[in-house]
């Protein structure tokens, strides 16, 4: 496949490199040597890049590849990252520990921990909820709420959140037994919802938040299959848009009242676990 003009694609994975794929070429060239880079973000030309490993780290680059900073998570294994929506703060995920960090942002790096934390529990699920696996975090449109969804615990965990203290919220969290939370995507601006992808039971669901907590609106059994696991959830443009592990397809929904309807679906390469949308 040859990349379009003007277009660079940036590879991450279970591998030891950063990659690039340039514009109008075929082949992928290392860029940047890496342990597991699984997840990577970009903001104001620089790239954050999780490295999935024991003892983990963020490693911040510029657009070349330089290396800026590297910073520890922690903790274990970390999958995924998140900006609040001021790009204050930035959010690792460390799956295998169970715990988050949060940095404080300092002209784009990250410098000083503003909040570290350690979850506690499991689920009903011995083989892969023995103990908590925190995978995504997202944020309220005014960044008063973190929520963080712990595959081990079947929590989604709700937290206050301000420039002077980080604070869980039990009686504000939600509880899916079984459902095993996986990742977390905001909804249209003003709508206060959000969206879950649920990996054990096979499910997307819709959330609400507020200051009185979480609620599920919609949740909706794509298939009966146990070898599906669905993965990353985008919603773009009044579509919620779901990668479907086992399947190997990219899901389209369309949210009419209390329920989501399949618009449609397409094939995609073995075990799709992260997309990105632009436009």
């Amino acid at each position: 496949m040859e990349i379009s003009k003007g277009v660079d694609v940036v590879i991450g994975g279970y591998s030891p490199s950063v990659y690039v794929v340039k514009a109008g070429e075929q082949t992928a060239s290392p860029v940047l040597q890496q342990t597991n880079p699984s997840y990577i973000v970009k903001h104001q030309k620089l790239y954050y890049i999780a490295n999935e490993q024991a003892n983990g780290s963020i490693t911040v680059t510029d657009e070349n590849f330089k290396v800026l900073t590297v910073v520890p998570t922690m903790g274990d294994d970390p999958c995924q990252l998140t900006f609040d929506h001021k790009y204050n703060y930035i959010v690792a995920a460390n799956y295998t520990s169970g715990s988050a960090i949060v940095y404080k942002l300092v002209n784009h790096l990250p410098t000083q921990v503003h909040a570290f934390i350690v979850h506690e529990g499991h689920g009903p699920n011995p083989d892969r909820q023995a103990s908590p696996h925190c995978h995504s975090s997202a944020f309220s449109e005014d960044n008063g709420i973190m929520l963080i969804a712990d595959l081990g615990t079947d929590i989604v965990y709700y937290y206050d959140f301000s420039s002077d203290k980080v604070s869980w919220n039990k009686d504000k969290s939600l509880k899916i037994e079984g459902a095993g939370p996986r990742t977390l995507a905001n909804g249209r601006k003003g709508s206060q919802l959000i969206y879950l992808s649920c990996e054990l039971d096979n499910t997307v669901r819709v959330l609400s938040y507020s200051q009185n907590g979480l609620n599920q609106i919609i949740a909706y059994k794509i298939s009966q299959n146990p070898t599906n696991y669905p993965a990353e959830v985008h919603y773009f443009r009044n579509q919620v848009f779901l990668a479907l592990r086992g399947d190997d397809k990219i899901m389209i929904f369309d949210e009419k009242e209390d329920k989501l309807e399949v618009n449609c679906s397409f094939k995609v390469k073995e075990f799709p676990r992260h997309f990105s949308i632009s436009g």
